[in-house]
């Protein structure tokens, strides 16, 4: 993959810890505007993957779709679709927006990334524990809690949770969320805060391993929000941590489930104002803004009801300071 003009001055610049200590704002990912095999310029933001770079395109109507320049898998990278361009491809860039994330606003990001620091989830390394699946079968889900209680101090049980690699057999197979679901309220009975966040992170996202791939699309089951209302977690603060998206910050949540999930938590109504003030904040970068207003508008593009209800959030847009690229994708909402 050639990489053309400033383009090839490109670096991606990851921190650590949030804020970078050594530097007292954050990079944020740029935002750049290029073409490539013969396609209409189109803005993009700017990923690093494995050794290359991917690209995650901010203008279609629908969907950001995502495209690897150096032909690496897109893992980590949530789209509905994802292609590659031929490996003799030249991109040529047009345009480059830069930016950083100023430490004001980062205090939510720093409550999530703390909590998910501390977390036992994932420990070492993990494995596929049959046994430990039978036993999550055999827990009616109506009883999880009372079990969780029951079983808090089991020390080598809690272990092996957290080295378990819950694999389902296609996006159907409930055993994934069940498993997850489980040691959520172990951590929970157990007062491990950060792991039940890190965990119940991965039921809002809905995304686990698989080894089979269905051709029908994925329903996608309750985020399971609600129990975060009752579990010690300041919900607020965690939902509006997972906004914002930076070198070193918390793993990407998937636009459209955190917008269900704050629907879902009840939260839309005392969360709509805060994600306003990120997208219209001038000290933000492009990415941010555009990603705080995306989430904003399918929080409230339909009501409860289901109907659609896009006229009026377009209306209440216009009187709103968006970055132009959070605007274009507010009107092309269909």
């Amino acid at each position: 993959m050639k990489l053309a003009g400033a383009w090839a001055s490109l670096v991606l610049v990851a921190c650590t810890s949030a804020p970078c200590p050594s530097n007292p704002e954050v990079p944020a990912w740029p935002v750049v505007r290029g073409s490539i095999g013969g396609e209409e310029l189109q803005w993009y933001v700017a990923f690093p993957q494995g050794k290359g770079v991917a690209l995650c395109a901010l203008e279609p109507a629908d969907w950001i779709l995502c495209r690897a320049l150096d032909g690496l898998p897109m893992s980590g990278l949530r789209a509905l679709d994802a292609g590659v361009w031929s490996p003799g491809s030249t991109f040529f860039l047009s345009a480059r927006l830069e930016g950083t994330v100023p430490p004001a606003l980062l205090a939510d990001t720093r409550y999530v990334t703390g909590l998910l620091e501390r977390s036992r989830a994932g420990a070492g390394d993990a494995t596929f524990d049959s046994a430990l699946e039978t036993l999550v079968e055999s827990v009616p889900q109506p009883e999880e809690r009372t079990w969780a209680q029951a079983h808090r101090s089991d020390d080598a049980l809690y272990a092996r949770f957290a080295h378990h690699r819950a694999t389902g057999t296609c996006h159907e197979d409930p055993i994934r969320e069940a498993t997850a679901r489980l040691y959520a309220e172990l951590a929970l009975a157990r007062h491990d805060l950060p792991t039940f966040a890190a965990v119940q992170l991965q039921l809002l996202d809905h995304q686990f391993p698989r080894v089979a791939w269905s051709s029908f699309i994925d329903t996608g089951p309750s985020t399971g929000a609600p129990r975060l209302l009752d579990s010690g977690l300041e919900v607020d603060r965690f939902f509006m941590g997972l906004v914002l998206q930076f070198p070193g910050s918390a793993p990407l949540l998937n636009d459209g489930r955190l917008a269900r999930a704050i629907r879902e938590a009840g939260r839309a109504d005392a969360l709509r104002p805060r994600l306003e003030s990120l997208a219209t904040s001038p000290s933000l970068d492009a990415y941010n803004r555009f990603r705080a207003a995306q989430v904003w508008l399918l929080l409230q593009s339909s009501d409860e009801a289901g109907a659609t209800n896009l006229e009026a959030v377009k209306a209440r847009a216009r009187t709103l300071t968006l970055h132009p690229l959070a605007r274009g994708r507010v009107e092309a909402e269909r």
